[in-house]
């Protein structure tokens, strides 16, 4: 059950770090 928790924390980081990149990337480009 902790390894599960683990690998649904370590999804949840990864999708938060890809959308706060994307929109890093997004306003460097659009500004």
């Amino acid at each position: 059950m902790v390894d599960k928790v683990e690998e649904e924390d370590r999804r949840k980081m990864a999708l938060f770090a890809i959308g706060l990149w994307h929109n890093v990337f997004a306003v460097r480009v659009v500004g």
